[in-house]
């Protein structure tokens, strides 16, 4: 579930520009889990599936090595814009 809400948070965080994210929070994530992972790498794919300009809908799935799919997720993020002058990772 961690890895659906990462990649579903960083593909809401990229919508607007890919080299400078915005910090998203995530509203709400309903996953389902269709089977379990045994062995290899696995992959998480996120994607933005509409919304506004700070809430937007996400969805995301998890993959094995041999691209089997382990769980889907749906879900809501909220962006926040980043003050002029600092980026996603300046610490405050």
């Amino acid at each position: 579930m961690a890895l659906l809400d990462t990649a579903s948070g960083l593909a809401a965080g990229h919508r607007t520009d890919a080299t400078q994210p915005q910090p998203t929070v995530t509203i709400s994530l309903t996953c389902n889990f269709i089977a379990s992972a045994t062995t290899g790498r696995l992959t998480a794919l996120g994607r933005v599936e509409g919304g506004g300009g700070r809430v937007l809908s996400t969805s995301a799935s998890l993959r094995d090595g041999d691209g089997r799919l382990l769980a889907t997720a749906v879900g809501s993020f909220r962006r926040f814009a980043t003050p002029r002058g600092e980026t996603a990772l300046t610490p405050r």
